[in-house]
């Protein structure tokens, strides 16, 4: 197959979902992992995914191999992002988590949606800044309802040729990269994803963790905290939108009078979630 023939091929697979969906399945990473794409419809608006499992790709337990799950998580939601958005776009994975809650078994499935308002988003942040990262939740589920994991992924998109694109290439060009420079027309956003994840755990901690205790408290105050804090993680990782953990997170931690509203917001908790008293 000639250069020419392979682009002529590629092309046809990016404008049919059908196909698209066909070649995923096929692609050796997906393949090999056992995920199989079905449904894409014809705005590109969504894919389902299902896992396969079998001796090839299952743990010591049986159950499927964690690699395959987070694979699950990985790359439709840069493809789709990419077809609705259309050529002049790019998209690049820049950041993904897992929480591994239920072991996987054959036929765990997930849907990933991409719809009209996170196009806008993406679209309105880029022509403001120059690029997007945009958090999203996947949820992996058992035929039986259990759920199997969540992960959590930051995309990077930007204009192919635009002046973010070039900057990385130029990057490239140098053998590495190097932290972003300040940019003062960057419109400030909310903590969102992974980030807000991260500040709600942080929120815990602070209001429950080991430096909550002070020396004068009774061994009983600091047995609470800790008691108190390992329920709340436990319970909180299980909630898979990162706005409804974080809102999870600060009930709890002002129905036990441990930090006030206005402690949380300082941490970076978006206002909006935090209950008015």
């Amino acid at each position: 197959m000639n250069t020419r023939t392979a682009a002529l091929l590629v092309k046809r697979v990016f404008r049919s979902p059908r196909l698209f969906a066909a070649a995923m399945s096929a692609y050796p990473p997906l393949f090999a992992a056992g995920v199989r794409i079905r449904d894409i419809p014809d705005d590109w608006s969504s894919a389902h995914l299902v896992l396969k499992v079998n001796r090839l790709n299952s743990n010591a337990h049986g159950a499927a191999f964690g690699g395959s799950l987070f694979s699950m998580t990985d790359a439709m939601f840069g493809m789709l992002v990419m077809q609705r958005l259309g050529r002049e776009y790019e998209a690049w994975t820049r950041t993904g988590t897992f929480q591994y809650i239920n072991p996987g078994r054959n036929n765990a499935h997930a849907t990933i949606r991409v719809t009209d308002a996170m196009v806008e988003q993406i679209k309105h942040e880029i022509a403001s800044d120059g690029f997007c990262n945009i958090p999203y939740t996947t949820v992996i589920t058992n035929d039986d309802g259990s759920t199997v994991g969540i992960g959590q992924q930051e995309l990077h998109c930007r204009l192919r040729k635009g002046k973010e694109a070039q900057r990385s290439h130029r990057e490239q060009e140098r053998g590495g990269s190097s932290p972003r420079v300040v940019n003062r027309r960057i419109e400030p956003h909310e903590a969102r994803g992974i980030t807000l994840l991260s500040l709600a755990t942080a929120v815990a901690w602070r209001a429950f963790g080991p430096a909550s205790s002070s020396v004068e408290q009774h061994d009983t105050d600091a047995s609470h905290n800790a008691g108190t804090l390992t329920t709340l993680l436990s319970a909180a990782r299980r909630i898979p939108d990162p706005e409804d953990r974080a809102r999870f997170v600060v009930k709890k931690v002002l129905e036990e009078n441990a930090l006030t509203p206005q402690d949380i917001q300082e941490m970076g908790i978006p206002s909006r979630l935090i209950p008015k008293e």
